[in-house]
């Protein structure tokens, strides 16, 4: 069953979590993958309407940049998101053409669950998120260079698709890369002392305990202080951009 849906990945690397990306959206009527330094060419790939897009950045700057582009390209009403990390759940072909064909919502949350150290987190932050990735493309803009939001007109509602997050291997891999996106978001900010003094702590207290991450054993801990890590190196960026 085709499904009447275009569908965009986001990626940097070929690597085997990218084909099971891909591989997962094979029902999709279109696939637009946007590539930043990959190399993947379309000869690579086994979906007959997959179209690769150039970005020249690496890192990528512009998040939001890159999805309205997405949308104005698409050819179909709707557009499906995914990441090169991230894997649809199997066997959602029927969940979603039911969605699609009964709705009046211009957009729908999906759940995404981490898998960290080779087992998937049920708890914390990462354990349940609530993301817009399924949106009709002409009531859809997206905003924020590098947390970017979607901004949907109309009703959003919640939907049966779960993605599974493939993001770190290993503590280091996860630290340097929340180093670098941290960072990024650090010169789109401005400086407040209050919350670096507040919400890094905070951050880890509503992750760890209120979200139950504690539940998750040594993962959950490992994710909390490096999530709070994140926070703090946004701040310190803030700082040192505005006061250099």
């Amino acid at each position: 069953m085709i499904i009447s849906c275009s569908a965009v990945l986001i990626t940097n690397v070929f690597d085997q979590k990218c084909q099971n990306a891909i591989q997962s959206l094979a029902d999709f009527a279109e696939l637009l993958i946007f590539d930043s330094a990959s190399g993947i060419h379309e000869s690579d790939l086994k979906h007959p309407t997959a179209k690769i897009i150039p970005i020249p950045d690496e890192p990528i700057t512009d998040f939001a940049f890159i999805r309205n582009e997405a949308l104005r390209l698409s050819t179909q009403e709707w557009v499906f998101f995914l990441d090169g990390d991230e894997v649809l759940q199997p066997f959602s072909t029927t969940k979603l053409q039911k969605t699609l064909q009964s709705t009046t919502a211009n957009g729908f949350f999906c759940t995404r669950s981490d898998f960290f150290h080779g087992k998937q987190l049920h708890y914390g932050e990462a354990g349940r998120q609530k993301l817009i990735r399924l949106v009709r493309a002409s009531k859809t803009r997206f905003t924020g260079k590098i947390h970017e939001v979607a901004e949907v007109t109309g009703r959003v509602e919640q939907s049966e698709l779960l993605v599974y997050h493939f993001s770190h291997d290993t503590i280091s891999e996860f630290i340097v890369d929340v180093t670098v996106y941290a960072s990024q978001l650090g010169n789109t900010q401005s400086f407040s002392l209050f919350e670096l003094l507040v919400y890094p702590p905070a951050k880890f207290i509503y992750t760890y305990i209120f979200l139950l991450g504690f539940l998750d054993g040594y993962r959950g801990l490992s994710y909390a202080l490096i999530m709070t890590l994140h926070s703090i190196i946004v701040r310190l960026t803030a700082y040192e951009k505005n006061h250099a």
